[in-house]
C-alpha cells in the first residue's frame, strides 16, 4: 500500500504499539456472517481547519468511515443527529471531549441519550494496567486486532494512524502512549481516524455514564 515517507517509516517500526501485520491482515479480512454485536459509533471532532472523522464498529467489523473538513461543531452535531435518526440500531456514540463536549450537549438536548463525551486523559477502567483512557482504548483495539478475524476498512490513513501509536511505560509499569502532539509532528496531521476507532472502545467495562 502506498504511504508517504513519514507514514512508511512509522508503519515499518518494530516499536509500534499496534503491529503492522495485524493491521494488514484486518484490511484484507471480511466478516460476511451477521453477528448480534451492538453498533458503536466513534467520533473525533476537529476544529474547522482540520478533519473530523467518524467510524462504526459492530463487534470485530469496522465500517462506514467518513471524514469531514472545515465544519463547525454545530454542523457536526447536525450530521450526527441525522445519522442517529436514520440508524436507530446505534447503541452508543462516543465523542472526543476536546472539541466534542458542545456537540454531545446539543445531541442530548435533541433527545439522544446514548451519546457520551470521552476524555482521552481520564482514568482507565483497568488503572493498574493502563495510565489513562487513551492507552486503554487503543490497548483493547490492539488486542482485538491481534486476536484476528477482525475487519478494517482498506484505508491507508487509518492504517498509518494505528501503526503510528508508540508505547512507553510509566514508573508504575503502566502502559501509556506517546503524546498526540508527538504523533502530529511525525504524521504532519492529527490521527483523527485512528482516534475515532479507538473511541468505539470507550465503553468496554463500563455501564452508562460520562467518561
Amino acid at each position: 500500500y502506498p504511504f508517504t515517507a513519514v507514514e512508511a517509516f512509522l508503519v515499518s517500526s518494530e516499536n509500534s504499539f499496534i503491529k503492522e501485520n495485524d493491521i494488514l491482515r484486518a484490511r484484507k479480512f471480511k466478516i460476511e456472517k451477521a453477528t448480534k454485536d451492538k453498533i458503536i459509533l466513534g467520533v473525533d471532532p476537529a476544529p474547522t481547519n482540520d478533519e473530523t472523522a467518524m467510524i462504526f464498529r459492530k463487534g470485530k467489523k469496522v465500517f462506514g468511515l467518513k471524514t469531514f473538513k472545515k465544519l463547525s461543531g454545530m454542523a457536526i452535531a447536525g450530521i450526527l443527529n441525522k445519522t442517529l435518526k436514520e440508524n436507530t440500531g446505534i447503541w452508543r456514540v462516543y465523542v472526543d471531549y476536546g472539541y466534542g463536549i458542545d456537540i454531545v450537549e446539543r445531541l442530548r438536548e435533541l433527545g439522544h441519550k446514548n451519546v457520551f463525551a470521552v476524555q482521552f486523559g481520564s482514568a482507565a477502567n483497568d488503572h493498574e494496567k493502563y495510565a489513562n483512557k487513551r492507552a486503554e482504548m487503543y490497548g483493547l483495539l490492539r488486542q482485538d486486532l491481534h486476536d484476528g478475524e477482525y475487519e478494517l476498512p482498506d484505508d491507508n490513513i487509518l492504517h498509518a494512524d494505528l501503526s503510528a501509536q508508540m508505547q512507553k511505560m510509566t514508573s508504575e509499569q503502566r502502559i501509556m502512549l506517546v503524546s498526540k502532539d508527538t504523533l502530529i509532528k511525525k504524521l504532519k496531521r492529527s490521527p483523527d481516524r485512528g482516534d475515532a476507532l479507538a473511541l468505539t472502545y470507550a465503553g468496554i467495562g463500563y455501564d452508562i455514564g460520562v467518561f
